[in-house]
């Protein structure tokens, strides 16, 4: 797996060979064509964030500040090699290890601009309550809030919907808290 946009483009990543389903580079290139400027200077948060690979697109697409929350010790272990062999500042990221479903925002310390979530697809259904109601909460006026999720669901229902993008068996929804 690369990194396929910005200062870091063509970086390679470590990834586990078993038991992680990594954005799609062709999704992360999206993802960024469509935040755009927003990224600049933004404080984004990468829930089930895997080993980093959508958080650290975003500091190379010039993200202020990145929260990577991930509770699977194998997968939290690759995210620190990743971010320590890739030599990114220390003073731009944030890790937490710890299960999404059980976290306290308070737990954050801060706001976000742009949060972005990848759960196991079939975590959704029942859980996708639970995520949107923890980003809502530390969501700032007028941030965005992105969910991967599988072509079944139907996420349009939720506060803040806008829109959701398919690329082939994923999809992508979009939301607004308003301020």
């Amino acid at each position: 797996m690369h990194i396929t946009t910005g200062t870091l483009k063509g970086k390679t990543l470590l990834t586990p060979t078993k038991g992680i389903r990594p954005t799609a580079e062709r999704v992360r290139q999206a993802l960024m064509n469509s935040l755009g400027p927003r990224l600049e200077g933004a404080y984004f948060l990468d829930l089930f964030c895997g080993t980093g690979s959508v958080g650290i697109e975003a500091l190379s697409q010039g993200a202020g500040f990145v929260c990577f929350v991930e509770k699977a010790e194998r997968n939290y272990i690759f995210l620190k090699q990743n971010l320590t062999t890739l030599g990114i500042d220390k003073s731009l990221y944030k890790t937490i290890k710890t299960n999404i479903f059980t976290m306290k925002p308070e737990q954050f310390e801060m706001t976000f601009d742009i949060v972005f979530a990848d759960p196991f697809y079939e975590d959704i259904k029942d859980g996708f309550p639970l995520i949107h109601r923890l980003v809502w909460s530390v969501l700032k006026p007028d941030g965005i809030f992105i969910c991967e999720h599988g072509t079944r669901d139907d996420l349009s229902h939720f506060p803040g919907y806008q829109e959701t993008k398919s690329y082939g068996d994923s999809q992508l929804s979009f939301f607004v808290r308003k301020a």
